[in-house]
């Protein structure tokens, strides 16, 4: 198991414990009160009160770990979020939308090219240039003239490139 796995196992199940006992604690409280008034109107014998108690207690259980359950997740992930942990999960390629396995981000292989498909005076040459030299890829660039020209390649469904530029803030 992952260290964020057990991390979070661990937060989860102390919020949820806490919540429970807080629950039951109530629940136990409330219930008694009404079995002693019962037992002091003679309802039934006072010698069944902490029968009766554990019994209406095992029998709330069902309804109260679920939703203690709940919110001891809600608790565990409002402090992540709060705390920015699920930023730096997200960050490092994991978190809610990643699978269990090694994220992407992590693959040390490189791409022989980049290609990147863009405006033709949007990107400086030497920004490639100290782009190659910092991650030894080389970058290939295909241009277009207008947004019309791409959003038909795009349609047209071209491939091969592994950025764009784009002035389009909708696609219909």
């Amino acid at each position: 198991m992952r260290i964020i796995n057990r991390s979070l196992l661990r937060e989860l199940t102390t919020n949820t414990l806490a919540v429970a006992f807080i629950f039951v604690a109530l629940f136990m409280v409330v219930s008694l009160v009404k079995i002693l008034a019962k037992a002091a109107a003679g309802s039934f014998p006072a010698k069944l009160i902490f029968t009766m108690l554990g019994l209406q207690t095992v029998e709330i259980l069902s309804l109260m770990l679920p939703l203690a359950f709940y919110i001891g997740l809600l608790i565990t992930l409002g402090r992540w979020y709060q705390d920015n942990e699920m930023t730096v999960l997200a960050a490092c390629g994991s978190g809610s939308s990643q699978p269990e396995e090694s994220p992407s981000a992590w693959d040390k292989t490189k791409p022989e090219k980049l290609s990147i498909y863009n405006w033709s005076d949007y990107m400086s040459p030497q920004v490639l240039k100290d782009f190659e030299a910092a991650y030894g890829i080389p970058v290939v660039e295909s241009f277009y003239g207008g947004n019309e020209e791409l959003l038909a390649k795009m349609k047209a469904g071209v491939t091969g490139n592994q950025a764009l530029a784009s002035a389009l803030f909708r696609v219909s």
